[in-house]
């Protein structure tokens, strides 16, 4: 019997288990090192000790174009989980203020200027700051947007002219609620890639875990993998990697 070729993946997060998940379909013996008691890495959530709700440490917004991530929701039958949201994005509260982020039915790109100019923590010449980062974005090639690779995304967002507080206020959140990663560790690529397809998207609408982000995944993940052979480790540190 021939013995079936084995793979250790380091890490169980969503990177991790997905892949495991598509190796083991393949025929792989796949084993998953993961150093923490729980699955999921950043994308994972914690239950708060006073209110017992589950917070995401992680991505807490679907987006509609992630076509990978869906796949892989669907093979352990988790895409039911993800309520989606057409009419408010978000509410935000500041000083006992309130503002609901809403989707407008506004052709693109213009669909996002609702969201800069009637954001309530920004003065007018935060929000007119950002007329030739839309531009450059908008008419730019994807040869352009490829070679922003080698800014982080506060750099360009300054080179475009964008203000202090626009870039932290607003741009921040935006990337922080999508990319899970601060706009310093962003590409300016991967920024502008995310404007831009959001910006041509005919319909658009965010997704919202109805449990705990890794509730979504982590657990279905596991057994999908153990039901297929694979073998799943936690409190497992990985020092060093020896090669032959």
């Amino acid at each position: 019997m021939t013995q079936k070729p084995k793979v250790v993946i380091i890490g169980a997060g969503l990177a991790g288990l997905s892949l495991a998940m598509e190796l083991v379909d393949e025929g792989f013996a796949v084993e998953i090192l993961e150093a923490n008691p729980y699955l999921g890495g950043r994308a994972s959530d914690h239950v708060d000790r006073k209110t017992h709700d589950p917070v995401p440490i992680g991505p807490h917004v679907f987006v509609e174009w992630y076509n990978n991530l869906f796949h892989f929701l669907r093979k352990i039958g988790a895409e039911k989980l993800i309520a989606w949201e057409h009419r408010i994005f978000i509410e935000l509260v500041h000083h006992g203020r309130h503002h609901k982020m809403r989707f407008y039915r506004l052709p693109a790109p213009l669909f996002l200027l609702p969201w800069i100019f009637l954001h309530p923590l920004m003065g007018w010449r935060d929000k007119f700051s950002n007329r030739q980062l839309l531009a450059d974005i908008y008419f730019s090639s994807d040869e352009y947007i490829e070679n922003l690779d080698k800014w982080n995304a506060v750099e360009y967002l300054q080179s475009m002219g964008v203000s202090p507080r626009c870039i932290e206020i607003f741009w921040g959140f935006i990337v922080l609620s999508l990319l899970n990663v601060p706009l310093q560790r962003c590409s300016a690529a991967e920024f502008a890639m995310l404007v831009k397809k959001w910006a041509h998207l005919k319909h658009r609408r965010f997704g919202f875990p109805k449990v705990g982000l890794g509730d979504v995944y982590a657990d279905e993940a596991e057994r999908y993998i153990k039901q297929h052979g694979g073998i799943v480790r936690r409190k497992m540190v990985v020092n060093r990697i020896i090669y032959n």
